[in-house]
């Protein structure tokens, strides 16, 4: 763990697994690079001509898999520090919302193409690990009274984002 000044403890990987882990969620970073050169075809700016699959099908595709993985791990959690299904429980229902908003909100009229098919299990692989990262962050870190403070304002936040979002 490690002490930042004016932050709260911030727990760092150390394991030769949790740092690959850590390094390829923070691969993620970059690919905003890609996206900006080469946008990702989604919805009515996809190109029709490489676009086979209608699009509410594909994000269905994207979100149902990362959905699944954290009502799993929702219902898998172990109790080690406390914040296993918490955690879970939060990223079920971003996916879940996710969802509702393509089956439910949401018009589509164009067609994406076969990216979906590797968005998808990326979303649920990186809910996974984050689920499962979560189980290994020591229980002191959450019962520091920083932690305990921090907690109701990190829950308001996710609450007014996901509103924000939807």
């Amino acid at each position: 763990m490690v002490l930042l000044p004016m932050l709260l403890p911030i727990h760092c990987p150390v394991s030769t697994a949790g740092l690959a882990i850590a390094a390829a969620q923070c691969l993620n970073i970059l690919s905003f690079a890609n996206e900006k050169t080469t946008p990702t075809g989604y919805s009515k700016f996809a190109d029709q001509k490489v676009s086979k699959i209608p699009s509410q099908t594909g994000m269905l595709i994207i979100y149902v898999p990362a959905m699944l993985t954290a009502g799993a791990m929702l219902a898998t959690a172990p109790q080690v520090n406390g914040r296993e299904a918490l955690v879970a429980g939060l990223t079920l229902v971003h996916f879940a919302k996710r969802v509702f908003e393509v089956l439910f909100v949401h018009k589509y009229s164009g067609n994406m193409g076969p990216m979906c098919y590797i968005i998808g299990p990326f979303y649920a692989l990186l809910t996974l690990l984050i689920t499962v990262q979560t189980q290994h962050v020591p229980p002191s870190l959450y019962a520091a009274a920083a932690s305990q403070a921090a907690l109701p304002i990190a829950l308001g936040l996710f609450a007014l984002g996901e509103l924000g979002n939807l």
